[in-house]
C-alpha cells in the first residue's frame, strides 16, 4: 500500500510558516557590527583633555605644557584654542615621544591665526584632543 501524499493546499498553507520561521531564526542571530565585519582595524576614539583658561592681554604670556604619560608609544595631539565667543581653532598636530613633554606658546599661535578675523580673542580656553583606547594619557596644563 503507498503512503497518501499531502493535498496541495496543505503545502501552500506551510510555506508562509516555514518563510516566517526561516525569517525569525536569520533576524534573531547575533550579528557583528559592520565596522567588525572588515578586516581593518578601528580607529581609537578620540579623547579629550581641557587644559583650563588663557588669556594674552595686558603683556600676559601663555603657554599650554603638554605631557604624554604614555610611556609604550609617541603620541599625536592637537591642541585646541576656544576664543571668548567659542570659536575653534585647532593648533598643528604635535608628536609626542613616549613620556615625551611640549610646550606650546598660546600668544604665538593666536600671533599667526590671522584668518580668525572677528573671532579672535585675547582670552579663552584651552583643550587637547588625541586619540587613544584610553583616557589620561595625555596631561596638559596652561600657564598665564
Amino acid at each position: 500500500m503507498s503512503q497518501a501524499r499531502p493535498p496541495f493546499c496543505f503545502k501552500i498553507a506551510l510555506f508562509p510558516f516555514l518563510f516566517c520561521a526561516v525569517s525569525l531564526i536569520l533576524i534573531s542571530r547575533p550579528r557583528l557590527p559592520a565596522s567588525a565585519a572588515t578586516s581593518a582595524p578601528a580607529l581609537a576614539p578620540t579623547q579629550t583633555v581641557f587644559c583650563g583658561l588663557w588669556r594674552a592681554d595686558s603683556g600676559f604670556v601663555s603657554t599650554i605644557r603638554i605631557k604624554n604619560s604614555l610611556i609604550t608609544g609617541p603620541l599625536q595631539v592637537v591642541p585646541v584654542l576656544y576664543m571668548a565667543d567659542g570659536t575653534e581653532y585647532d593648533l598643528s598636530p604635535l608628536r609626542l615621544d613616549p613620556a615625551g613633554i611640549a610646550t606650546v606658546s598660546v600668544n604665538e599661535a593666536l600671533a599667526n591665526a590671522s584668518f580668525l578675523g572677528g573671532h579672535q580673542s585675547q582670552y579663552g580656553s584651552a583643550a587637547l584632543r588625541y586619540q587613544y583606547s584610553a583616557s589620561g594619557v595625555v596631561a596638559g596644563r596652561q600657564r598665564s
